[in-house]
Order: C-alpha cells, then sequence, then structure tokens
C-alpha cells in the first residue's frame, strides 16, 4: 500500500504549517496517492484538503502500529 508521509513537531492542528500540507497534497496529486499521513506530537484528527483526506495520529500511536 502506497502511502505519503509527513512529520512535525505540531501538537494541535493550527501549528501544523500550511506549507507542509501544501507540500502533501502536491505530492498526493503528482503520485496519484491518496493515502495521506501527518505524524504530529500529539494530535489525532482528520481534514480534506483538494479533495483528499489527510489523517494526522500522534508520534506514539504510529510507533505502537509499526513496531
Amino acid at each position: 500500500m502506497k502511502q505519503l508521509i509527513q512529520v512535525t513537531y505540531a501538537s494541535n492542528k493550527g501549528e501544523v504549517e500550511r506549507r507542509e500540507i501544501k507540500a502533501l497534497v502536491k505530492a498526493s496529486k503528482l503520485l496519484k496517492c491518496k493515502n495521506l499521513l501527518v505524524i504530529t506530537w500529539d494530535l489525532k484528527d482528520e481534514t480534506v484538503v483538494d479533495k483528499r483526506k489527510i489523517r494526522f495520529i500522534s508520534f506514539w500511536k504510529w510507533l505502537l502500529r509499526h513496531q
């Protein structure tokens, strides 16, 4: 399964920089990948940008899933 991942130290949605989301969406279009993930310090959320769903997951939860 193809997935694009962006990593940030941000702990809430307001701290995630616009350029990080913009770069992720741009890569999604170029690579034709709709599985988008942002790994954050401590945020769990979802948002839609340019008809693409972006999931946010905290670093520790991501680590537990990838042991």
